[in-house]
C-alpha cells in the first residue's frame, strides 16, 4: 500500500529510555497479508498500517486513512503535544474512507508523497495517489487535518491509519530539549562577583609582583617563613 525505506524507533538517554518503557507496554493491531495482527509498538515502521481505538495513544506520525464514523471525521486530544485540552478534527483520505467500507486496505496500490518531517506541529502537505488496475487513479491533496500525531490521543470511536515517521523524525521528537539547570537571579549575581573578584585579584597580584622592590622581596620572604 505505501512503499518506504523502514525506519526504526530508537531508544537512548534516560527521557528515551523512560518513553520506551511506556510505548513497548502497548499492544496495537495492524493490517498485512495475513490479516490482523497484534505487535509491540517498538516494533512498528513505516509504511504499516495501524488500528487505533478510543483513548489509545497513537505510536507514531499518523496519515488517517478511515475511521468508525461514516464521515470520515475523528477526534484527537493533543494535550501532550501542544498543551492544548480542546479536542482537534481530524479526517480521512476520502478514498480509503470509502475503500475499507466493503475490504481492508491492505493489498490496495497506492503512493504517499509527503513533505519530509519538520519541527512545526501546524504543517503538513502531501500528495495522495490511488491505483487501479488502469494505472493511475483518483488524487487527492493532503493537508495538517489528514494526519494524527505521535503522543496523540484519540479521544473516541476507532481509525485506521499508516505510518510515515516514526522515532525522531516524529514531531513530539523533533520539539523535544533537554531541560536546562535553572539559576536564580541571586546565584547568577554572586557567580559573577566572584569572577571578577578572580580577575581582580589576579591582576593585582601581577601588577605587585611587577612593581616590587628588593625591600618588599625581602619583607615578603620573611614574612613567609
Amino acid at each position: 500500500f505505501f512503499s518506504s525505506r523502514r525506519r526504526h524507533t530508537r531508544c537512548s538517554g534516560v527521557s528515551w529510555a523512560r518513553r520506551c518503557v511506556q510505548e513497548t507496554a502497548q499492544l496495537y493491531t495492524i493490517q498485512d497479508g495475513a490479516g490482523n495482527s497484534d505487535i509491540m509498538s517498538s516494533e512498528l515502521k513505516v509504511g504499516m498500517i495501524v488500528e487505533i481505538k478510543a483513548n489509545q495513544r497513537i505510536p507514531a506520525d499518523l496519515l488517517l486513512l478511515h475511521t468508525s464514523d461514516p464521515t470520515g471525521s475523528v477526534f484527537i486530544r493533543t494535550d501532550q503535544l501542544d498543551g492544548e485540552t480542546d479536542w482537534k478534527l481530524r479526517k480521512a483520505v476520502r478514498y480509503t474512507q470509502d475503500l475499507a467500507k466493503n475490504s481492508p486496505l491492505y493489498g490496495h496500490k497506492a503512493t504517499i508523497t509527503a513533505s519530509p518531517p519538520i519541527q512545526d506541529i501546524y504543517e503538513f502537505t502531501g500528495i495522495f495517489k490511488a491505483e487501479d488496475g488502469k494505472g493511475e487513479g483518483p488524487r487527492e491533496a493532503l493537508s495538517l487535518e489528514n494526519t494524527m500525531w505521535a503522543n496523540t490521543v484519540l479521544a473516541s470511536g476507532k481509525a485506521i491509519g499508516i505510518i510515515m515517521f516514526t522515532g525522531k523524525e516524529t514531531r513530539i521528537e523533533m520539539n523535544s530539549r533537554d531541560p536546562r539547570s535553572k539559576m536564580g537571579l541571586l546565584d547568577q549575581e554572586l557567580n559573577s562577583i566572584s569572577k571578577l573578584l578572580f580577575v581582580y585579584m589576579a591582576v593585582s597580584y601581577t601588577h605587585l609582583r611587577a612593581h616590587e622592590t628588593p625591600e618588599h622581596l625581602v619583607c615578603r620572604l620573611l614574612l613567609e617563613k
